[in-house]
């Protein structure tokens, strides 16, 4: 009865190791910040480099939330998805047109970078902001299924889409 009762708590045990060690592939750890003239952090010494990053990376992020899914014909999709909420940020992107799969803090480096070329705001019609989209992330216009959900820097919340 000991042996069954050790075994089975070896066996949790090492189940739960298992687990914590896989972690988050969306996660984003060192993501891009925008460095800003004559910044420094030199006398700040127990100040969290990671979480100084993270703020900065949120505070030149249009959005808090991005999601992104444009569906082909052709059963193809392109999606990104970036989330800056909460403590942990996530960003992916699952481009079947291209056959690529991108990750953590790759993905937010390519979004990010399209995220600054991106000008539609809350007030943006909606008809602008898919033509936008499209433009910036190279995506054919000939989609069957355009779907945008964003959670802008002031807490509104908008969804666009459009179904062809």
């Amino acid at each position: 009865m000991m042996k069954k009762s050790l075994k089975v708590l070896f066996v949790s045990a090492a189940a739960f190791l298992l687990l914590a060690a896989c972690g988050n592939k969306n996660a984003v750890n060192n993501p891009p910040v925008e460095e800003k003239a004559g910044q420094t952090n030199s006398g700040n010494v127990n100040v969290d480099q990671d979480q100084i990053q993270n703020t900065e990376l949120a505070s030149n992020v249009k959005f808090k939330e991005f999601e992104l899914d444009v569906e082909y014909a052709d059963g193809k999709e392109y999606s990104a998805d970036v989330d800056t909420m909460g403590s942990d940020m996530e960003a992916s992107i699952k481009d079947e047109v291209n056959g690529e799969r991108i990750y953590g803090d790759d993905a937010m480096n390519q979004l990010k970078t399209k995220f600054d070329q991106l000008t539609f705001t809350k007030d943006t019609s909606d008809n602008e902001v898919i033509k936008e989209v499209l433009q910036v992330f190279k995506l054919d216009e000939n989609y069957q299924d355009f779907e945008l959900d964003v959670h802008f820097d002031d807490g509104t919340k908008k969804e666009y889409k459009h179904r062809k």
